[in-house]
């Protein structure tokens, strides 16, 4: 089936196939609430809805600004983690002196923080909390929900990586919006 596609803009792009229609809306190229319709057809409907009553639906990936405000959200929640921390870190014995208290009291609870992302990713859920709230998830570029064991090497890529920011940035220049750490264990963020 070749499918016709009229963007936003006016412009009428196609024919084209199921499979080029799923490829160009998970790139962002074409929109889901744009309108297509079969080549000689006059029935047009919204991108989404016909690739889903094809069985070809596919998500579109998630925008540069929500995979920000959602990496802020959960560096909101490090930092309520650090503070819940706090308490137990004050109650153990300690032969070190403060300024390694403080390191340590942080690489705890980075480690919470990071393997708590994990068992969420790889969850129903698929997501941080900060990803949950703006809709969004993480799958394999199969778009099958991830492993345990594929969630905590993605977030051990990503405590790898974060301090080069460079691959924080690689999700302006990637055509699937891949961080580092993404592309090193073949997954994407998605919006559900």
């Amino acid at each position: 089936m070749n499918i016709v596609v009229k963007k936003r803009n006016g412009m009428i792009l196609g024919p084209i196939s199921l499979e080029d229609l799923a490829s160009l809306l998970s790139t962002g190229q074409v929109l889901k609430n744009e309108w297509a319709a079969e080549v000689g057809s006059n029935e047009w409907q919204e991108v989404q809805s016909l690739l889903k009553k094809a069985g070809a639906g596919s998500n579109p990936m998630a925008s540069h600004l929500k995979r920000f405000v959602a990496f802020v959200v959960d560096c909101a929640l490090l930092v309520a983690i650090s503070f819940a921390l706090s308490p137990l870190m004050e109650q153990m014995p300690t032969v070190l002196n403060n300024h390694w208290d403080k390191t340590r009291h942080f690489i705890l609870s980075f480690a919470v923080w990071q393997f708590s992302i994990s068992l969420l990713q790889a969850s129903k859920m698929q997501a941080s909390v900060g990803k949950a709230m703006l809709g969004l998830a993480v799958v394999g570029e199969d778009n099958r929900r991830l492993t345990l064991t594929q969630s905590i090497a993605r977030q051990f890529a990503f405590a790898a990586t974060s301090s080069f920011l460079v691959f924080f940035l690689m999700p302006l220049f990637t055509r699937k919006r891949q961080a580092a750490h993404d592309v090193m264990l073949h997954t994407v963020v998605i919006e559900v």
